[in-house]
């Protein structure tokens, strides 16, 4: 997994990633382990009409937050005008794709973004 910044998005990108993160996190408090850039936009090969690929590993996964978290990416879409492009995984799943080395969990892991909200202040 990469560590380095988010140095391929444009500054209305950024921002929505970083709403989109913190929205994620006050919805669904407690329940998201991981959310990652990964895509064209992690690798620096994105074009202008590229999405913005983003995993959420839930500690549960479910129909209703899966459809809660897409529906919460076109809010953020629309709000910024980018694409935001939500792949939502449970963390049973997101193991079992580790253990068996599917080719989506190998690319995620090589070329994926770790996105952490910003820190609130008290």
């Amino acid at each position: 997994m990469n560590t380095r910044p988010i140095s391929h998005v444009t500054a209305r990108e950024r921002q929505a990633i970083e709403v989109f993160i913190a929205r994620l996190h006050g919805r669904f408090p407690g329940r998201i382990l991981q959310t990652l850039l990964f895509g064209s936009k992690a690798r620096g090969d994105s074009q202008p009409w590229s999405d913005i690929d983003i995993l959420v590993v839930l500690n549960e996964e479910d129909w209703p937050s899966r459809q809660e978290i897409s529906t919460l990416a076109a809010r953020v879409s629309l709000e910024y005008d980018v694409l935001i492009g939500s792949r939502v995984i449970g963390q049973e799943r997101w193991e079992r794709m580790k253990q068996r080395r599917f080719g989506l969990y190998r690319n995620i892991v090589s070329e994926g973004i770790p996105l952490t909200p910003a820190p609130t202040h008290s």
